[in-house]
């Protein structure tokens, strides 16, 4: 016991005549000191690999952005370089089916008795942008348009697209059949065929040309309009 005492004693000494030890004491806590120390690097690449997330994400909306602004500026320049809008629609005008005298022959006994295949309207818009000229054209199965399916046909497009259709705009005309319901007509002499003015003709037509201008608008896309002139052989 002396013996250790000593050897205790003779390292006391020798501390106090080295000078001072500089020591850390963390006591019975010393692993949560080290564990400290071991989590802060981690915590450190935990901040960074957040902040390169966010770094990441908000180049991601920049790009999105240019991608968004390049389009913009391609739509603009396809309608400057003479590129156009083309829109297409086509909707039932069938009209009643069954004891209607038909539009054209002035005969009593040439009446509706049944569908063969139904009567549509048919309208191509062409457009130089989305709001801007254009020009639309409806082809009807029918013997002709009229002054009055005009005047209300602009006036339910009014109501809908302002003045971006009117009389200066849009043309609308028939395919010169003679099997469709006539008494759509506001003249005196085509009503004298059809026994007066029939108002279930003149509004399906009016309504499937109106139908068939929204669908057409509706469906405006890019596209081209091209012209071919030559000659065709061994066609009648």
């Amino acid at each position: 016991m002396a013996g250790e005492y000593n050897k205790g004693h003779e390292y006391e000494t020798k501390a106090e005549e080295g000078g001072p030890v500089e020591t850390q004491d963390r006591g019975m806590f010393d692993f949560l000191g080290k564990k400290k120390e071991e989590e802060k690097p981690v915590h450190h690449e935990q901040m960074v690999s957040e902040f390169e997330k966010v770094k990441l994400i908000n180049e991601s909306m920049v790009t999105y952005r240019q991608l968004r602004n390049d389009q913009v500026s391609s739509a603009s320049n396809t309608e400057e370089n003479g590129e156009y809008l083309i829109g297409v629609g086509s909707y039932d005008m069938t009209g009643p089916a069954a004891g209607v005298v038909m539009m054209g022959y002035a005969n009593l006994g040439q009446t509706t008795a049944g569908v063969h295949f139904r009567l549509r309207a048919r309208t191509f818009i062409v457009a130089e942008r989305s709001h801007g000229p254009r020009f639309a054209f409806v082809n009807l199965d029918a013997g002709m348009a009229s002054q009055l399916v005009n005047i209300k046909v602009l006036e339910k497009l009014k109501s809908r697209f302002g003045d971006l259709y009117t009389e200066e705009n849009v043309a609308i005309s028939g395919i010169h059949t003679h099997a469709g319901p006539g008494g759509y007509l506001q003249y005196y002499l085509y009503a004298i065929s059809t026994l007066g003015f029939i108002q279930e003709s003149f509004d399906v037509i009016v309504n499937a040309i109106v139908q068939s201008i929204i669908q057409a608008h509706h469906n405006l896309k890019p596209g081209s309009i091209f012209i071919n002139q030559g000659d065709v052989i061994n066609a009648g």
